[in-house]
């Protein structure tokens, strides 16, 4: 189904266990189909970073990935 992109957000997630500090990517898409009706899409990397920068530069790829697949699509 063909879908546009209405917005979306790159982002880390964090967490702390006690052992260091942790992050990973996520990435957060909001679609508009033909119907116009939205639809959320969320891709989160299983890969976790011990540096937050790192993280954010992971995200900011994996947005652009996933934003290029839905323009080319």
């Amino acid at each position: 189904m063909e879908a546009s992109l209405v917005r979306g957000k790159a982002f880390t997630l964090h967490w702390n266990n006690g052992g260091g500090e942790h992050y990973k990517r996520a990435v957060t898409l909001v679609l508009q189909t033909a119907s116009n009706e939205e639809r959320i899409e969320t891709y989160q990397c299983d890969q976790t970073r011990s540096d937050r920068a790192l993280a954010q530069a992971d995200a900011d790829q994996l947005f652009t990935l996933k934003t290029n697949e839905v323009m080319t699509a």
